[in-house]
């Protein structure tokens, strides 16, 4: 569970026009998921984020959406939501 603040620094990154905040931030999701019910919703708009991006490194190229869905993927997975992600 994120605390008030971490919880407001990462939306605030969610929506930053600074698209490397936006990575970063849906990769750090992606790998340690904080359970918090309170990120699906962000999330879940993050889905229609088609701004390309590098994925991951080497470089491989892709949409802001496929990390969203990972880190989607992941924070249901933690809090135990059986329910696939749609792109």
């Amino acid at each position: 569970m994120l605390s008030d603040d971490e919880f407001q620094e990462l939306i605030e990154h969610l929506h930053s026009k600074d698209l490397s905040l936006r990575v970063a931030a849906l990769k750090d999701i992606w790998q340690y998921p904080s359970g918090d019910v309170r990120i699906l919703q962000y999330l879940e708009a993050g889905l229609d984020d088609t701004t390309p991006c590098v994925v991951m490194l080497p470089y491989h190229f892709g949409e802001v959406r496929w990390l969203a869905a990972y880190a989607l993927a992941a924070e249901r997975a933690a809090m135990g939501i059986d329910k696939p992600v749609v792109v």
